[in-house]
């Protein structure tokens, strides 16, 4: 019995192993019994152990309830957190294989009658709901300018690609808490714009999606003189540009500072800037952009 062994186990699932790793380690019941009166160990869950040293983070209650499941994978809300997406989140969720019929304490159980190797990974050593799979659970119950954000970084982070999402939208029926055609409308959004870096960014690509006005391209990079930009978004023909405006956007006043630095020194080479804050209504922002987008197209503007 090597309760240093139990402990390396431990580091490598966030501070857990399950009563049948320890005794697999020589811990009968009685040296469990013990080590938890003693604090060494907390219980975390059925049959699961916790160092008692270790903060309970999500990720440690989430591979808790995955454990004690067994043949679980996080999902919904909490596997966009493990991602590292920014949603509201209540309480644990796990999905498991449609026949089971399983409850936890404290946790959400959903069943599926699909877990298709596509829909299912590894992400920090915790069984998850793939992000293309995480994103169709979440498309019914969060809005659209939520679930725009998540696509986005899943896509920066390459977690997933447009043709993963946009098969697995293929592949889903809309049904209660899933609108598999709000996903592909912002899929098919980004297969021509690119992905968004910010909510306001993609709040601007559905506005404008939704009034006709045509659509930039995102992270744009322009050279000019010696130094490379790279642009929010840009009408390129047009030269016109967006930044994601506002004094939150910088981390200090010098790089408020260099921002309008860098957008003089694009008019001087003959880029129309339109500056974007989320305190715009959907109507203001497009009435910006339509508005710059007029005047670069101008005749006397190009003399």
């Amino acid at each position: 019995m090597s309760e240093r062994a139990l402990v390396q186990l431990a580091t490598r699932q966030h501070g857990l192993v399950t009563t049948q790793q320890a005794a697999q380690l020589g811990f009968d019941r009685g040296s469990v019994t013990s080590a938890v009166a003693k604090g060494r160990w907390r219980r975390a869950g059925i049959g699961v152990l916790a160092l008692g040293a270790t903060p309970a983070t999500l990720h440690q209650r989430t591979l808790a309830a995955v454990l004690s499941i067994g043949e679980a994978w996080a999902s919904h809300s909490t596997a966009a957190r493990v991602w590292g997406w920014e949603v509201r989140h209540a309480r644990v969720e796990v999905i498991v294989p449609g026949g089971r019929k399983v409850e936890r304490r404290n946790v959400r159980v959903h069943r599926s009658t699909r877990l298709d190797p596509e829909d299912v990974a590894l992400a920090d050593g915790i069984p998850v709901t793939s992000p293309a799979r995480t994103l169709i659970d979440l498309s019914g119950r969060i809005t659209v300018d939520e679930l725009a954000t998540c696509l986005d970084t899943a896509l920066r982070r390459r977690q997933a690609t447009i043709d993963a999402v946009d098969a697995m939208v293929i592949a889903t029926q809309a049904t209660y808490g899933r609108r598999p055609r709000v996903l592909s409308d912002l899929v098919e959004l980004r297969r021509c714009a690119g992905p968004a870096e910010s909510p306001l960014e993609a709040r601007v690509l559905r506005v404008l999606t939704q009034a006709g006005v045509p659509l930039p391209t995102c992270q744009h990079r322009i050279t000019v003189g010696v130094k490379e930009y790279r642009l929010d978004m840009a009408w390129v023909d047009a030269q016109v540009f967006s930044e994601a405006d506002g004094f939150e956007h910088h981390e200090s006043r010098k790089a408020f500072d260099a921002d309008r630095h860098r957008t003089n020194h694009l008019a001087a080479a003959g880029w129309t800037g339109v500056h974007l804050t989320s305190a715009f209504s959907d109507d203001e922002i497009v009435e910006a952009v339509r508005n710059v987008l007029a005047l670069a197209k101008r005749p006397d503007r190009r003399q």
